[in-house]
């Protein structure tokens, strides 16, 4: 009986471990189903006609009344604009518990490094793409006395790595 605490101990390592395992794992998806609800929700504003609820939303939820919106019966520009606006407020409320275990936000602020082989890769994408725009612009230039002077790069660090 002297191992029970150690299996207690490592079943709770091991659950949290798990759960948190899982939500790094769907809080991507999460946030796209979020993302995505909020925009049939805008979308019904006007495709199904679901102003009227919104408005009865906003004013019994005392927010219209707080922020001092005079929201129109009928959907005007305006007041379609103003519960898009709050539709975004909720979306992005949502989501913000799950934004630190969100891989594409994580990866955003550099906070997991990419490996070795993704770099190059996205390096050597970067390369051909202004590879593509010198070409482009270089075909681009009209052969005149007035344009004989060299294209200037816009980014001479880069220009330099790169040779």
């Amino acid at each position: 009986m002297d191992y029970q605490p150690f299996l207690l101990g490592f079943a709770v390592f091991v659950a949290v471990y798990l759960v948190f395992f899982l939500i790094r794992v769907f809080a991507d998806m999460y946030l796209v189903t979020v993302a995505l609800l909020c925009g049939v929700a805008a979308y019904g504003i006007e495709g199904f006609n679901f102003y009227k609820e919104y408005r009865e939303l906003l004013i019994e939820s005392g927010i219209s009344k707080y922020l001092s919106l005079n929201l129109s019966t009928t959907p005007d520009t305006g007041s379609i604009a103003v519960v898009a606006f709050f539709i975004i407020m909720v979306g992005v409320i949502l989501c913000l518990p799950m934004l630190p275990f969100s891989a594409t936000y994580r990866a955003m602020l550099g906070v997991e490094r990419l490996t070795d082989d993704e770099e190059r890769r996205i390096r050597r994408w970067v390369r051909e793409e202004i590879d593509r725009e010198e070409e482009y612009r270089q075909s681009r230039q009209p052969h005149s006395e007035e344009y004989d002077f060299p294209i200037q790069p816009t980014f001479p660090p880069l220009q330099e790595k790169r040779e």
